[in-house]
């Protein structure tokens, strides 16, 4: 019984880790938000489809965050590293006035 409980702890504790990194410039943040889902896969190896940020901030970036949540590593726990999500906030700078 209890190598059972250690089956499962163990790999639930190794994948509770989350983390949040976030880039900001001197820019003030604008009104303009976005929420997104980049996709990884191979252990972070090989990325599908990235983020352009010139094309979602025209007026320039403010903050970009990037979070590994909870739900998302069991999801790449799930997957065993083939799939590695993490969700990004994206703030666009404020359109400049002429």
């Amino acid at each position: 019984m209890k190598k059972s409980i250690l089956a499962i702890a163990i790999p639930l504790i190794m994948l509770s880790g989350c983390h949040t990194m976030s880039f900001s410039t001197s820019s003030a943040r604008g009104d303009n938000e976005t929420f997104q889902i980049h996709h990884n896969a191979l252990f972070d190896i090989i990325e599908i489809d990235p983020i352009n940020l010139q094309n979602q901030c025209k007026s320039g970036l403010a903050v970009t965050t990037v979070k590994e949540t909870f739900l998302l590593n069991v999801l790449s726990g799930f997957t065993q590293g083939l799939w590695n999500p993490r969700s990004v906030d994206i703030t666009c700078a404020p359109k400049k006035k002429n």
